[in-house]
């Protein structure tokens, strides 16, 4: 008997409990009936046979009955039941956008495998942070290993493409042979690299991306363009007021910082760091950087002079406390690795962010592009045309210089801007989803209390209008309800605002978490929303008929 009470489960609990223990005693006496085993056997199947129909036609019949009865409850009152249905529609809505978007940022594995295996190793040093790995450093952790199954190195690179066609920039990796196999990479056509590529004397060897390999095939290494002859062929384009050239311009996330000293003092480990940026004389007036103290670059500090410093303010403040900044001989590059300037700081220019706009100024230093070149560097152009009629005329003073030298990122200073924040700025516009949901839930959520209180003082706002009081009493009498409803939830909701908008802080530029003018905005508008949502209600208890209000009570 205990198995066929557990048979029962299957059926509805309310079918159950009106039926169970009936059925029950039918069974134990056909049990009894039963004589042989053989006859048992055909009881069990049968049972088994009428419980595993007749169930799911129970649960048929009850989901039918409870469809007909909210469908019934949905016609008397279409308010609540929109209310309902909007409620629970905005709620699944917000769970899947949010299930989505945390499934594609956090869970997703990453596309290699066995991601999870997967782990980066970087080389500190003595204050310096993450630094670059020697090749000998890597060659004595992969001799030494035993923690790994295999060990790999990568590093960036982009390279000027030409030979056929626009010439273009591409971004690339140089690594070892190993790379690919960890990562789980196969090639569609050709062969990945092998041992046999990093021995001494090996051809060269490439492998290109599925993308650049749609795009075109073939390449040459391109030739670099003259400064100088650069900067004076786009000042002389039409519109264009200035011109400069950086290494690292700022909020690319191309710059490099570098141990300094005092000049004839030896290396020291403790020696402090800074940002350090190469620049020719005319970036600052085009980038509008002020010179604060000293001056800037002229054109006396070219290859073969006394090699000229800049420092920016926060640099000074920083490493000068005592303002002495000026007439200060460093050194920078303390390391082989290191890129090594010497000379004398001659000027003080203007704080620059360079990470990020919501990160403070960083102390940087300013080499002369003239008299320490590079052959990467980042050209600005102040014009005073629209974008894309600089963006061409660079375009078409680089070609007159060189036809196979590439440019590329052509960008404006508001699209720098812009990509520079675009990832707090998605988790911006992410909050602002789950607000305006959050503000939607709340102005449906208001409606509908008021609308039941409404339904449920139905008899009481009629024997009001029987004693007199007219429909803007009424529409009063429910509005002062809902806004003092609303009103207690936004003074609630502003004291948390102001204990938790502390975590935003670091999606913030130029304004503090405790914003008073975005408090009472935000608190204005949902003030609005919910005396909005008060309406509907207010108006619909000023047109009950007192008479049929009393009647249906």
């Amino acid at each position: 008997m205990r198995l066929y009470r557990a048979l029962l489960h299957l059926y509805p609990a309310s079918f159950r409990a009106e039926y169970g223990d009936e059925m029950a005693a039918i069974f134990a006496e056909r049990r009894r009936d039963a004589g042989g085993v053989l006859s048992a056997a055909v009881l069990w199947l049968e049972t088994l046979a009428d419980i595993a129909a007749n169930a799911l036609r129970a649960h048929g019949d009850l989901l039918r009955q409870d469809l007909a009865y909210a469908a019934r409850t949905m016609r008397r009152a279409p308010g609540f039941a929109a209310t309902a249905v909007a409620l629970g529609a905005l709620g699944i809505g917000a769970t899947t956008a949010a299930f989505s978007i945390t499934d594609h940022i956090l869970f997703r594995p990453l596309p290699f495998r066995d991601p999870d295996r997967l782990v980066r190793l970087w080389q500190d040093q003595g204050g310096y942070g993450h630094t670059e790995l020697s090749p000998a450093n890597y060659r004595d952790w992969k001799r030494m290993s035993r923690s790994f199954e295999a060990m790999g190195a990568f590093g960036g690179q982009a390279s000027n493409l030409a030979g056929e066609g626009e010439p273009e920039r591409v971004e690339g990796q140089w690594l070892t042979f190993e790379v690919f196999d960890i990562l789980g990479v196969r090639p569609v056509l050709g062969r990945l690299f092998g041992p046999e590529d990093g021995a001494p004397g090996a051809a060269g060897a490439l492998v290109l991306s599925y993308g650049l390999w749609q795009a075109r095939y073939g390449g040459e290494e391109a030739r670099a363009a003259f400064l100088e002859r650069l900067l004076g062929k786009l000042r002389a384009e039409p519109g264009v007021s200035a011109s400069g050239a950086v290494f690292g311009l700022p909020l690319t996330g191309m710059s490099f910082s570098s141990s300094f000293r005092e000049s004839g003092t030896p290396p020291d480990l403790s020696e402090p760091s800074a940002q350090l940026r190469v620049a020719s004389r005319e970036y600052f007036a085009t980038m509008g950087i002020p010179v604060v103290r000293g001056r800037g670059f002229t054109a006396d500090d070219r290859l073969g002079a006394p090699m000229a410093i800049l420092v920016s303010e926060s640099a000074a403040r920083k490493f000068f406390p005592r303002g002495d900044a000026l007439g200060q001989r460093l050194r920078f590059g303390a390391r082989p690795t290191e890129t090594r300037i010497e000379g004398e700081v001659v000027g003080v220019v203007g704080d620059v962010r360079d990470e990020e706009l919501a990160a403070g100024p960083t102390p940087e230093f300013y080499g002369s592009l003239e008299q320490a070149p590079t052959d990467q560097f980042q050209v600005v152009v102040r014009g005073a045309g629209s974008g894309e009629a600089v963006a061409a005329g660079a375009r078409a003073a680089v070609r007159e210089i060189d036809p196979e030298l590439a440019v590329s990122n052509l960008s404006t200073l508001d699209q720098i801007v812009r990509r520079s924040v675009s990832r707090p700025r998605f988790m911006v516009r992410l909050l602002l989803l789950f607000a305006a949901m959050a503000l939607v839930l709340c102005a449906v959520g208001i409606y509908g209390v008021v609308a039941y209180a409404v339904s449920q003082r139905t008899r009481e706002i009629g024997i009001r209008m029987a004693l007199g009081a007219d429909r803007a009493a009424v529409r009063r009498l429910v509005l002062d309800e809902g806004v003092r409803l609303a009103a207690a939830g936004v003074g609630i909701g502003l004291a948390g605002a102001f204990a938790l908008t502390r975590l935003l802080r670091g999606f913030l530029f130029e304004i503090g978490p405790g914003d008073p003018l975005t408090h009472a905005s935000v608190a204005l508008l949902l003030g609005a929303v919910a005396l909005a949502a008060c309406v509907i209600p207010a108006r619909r208890a000023s047109r009950v008929d007192p008479m049929r209000a009393l009647r249906a009570e």
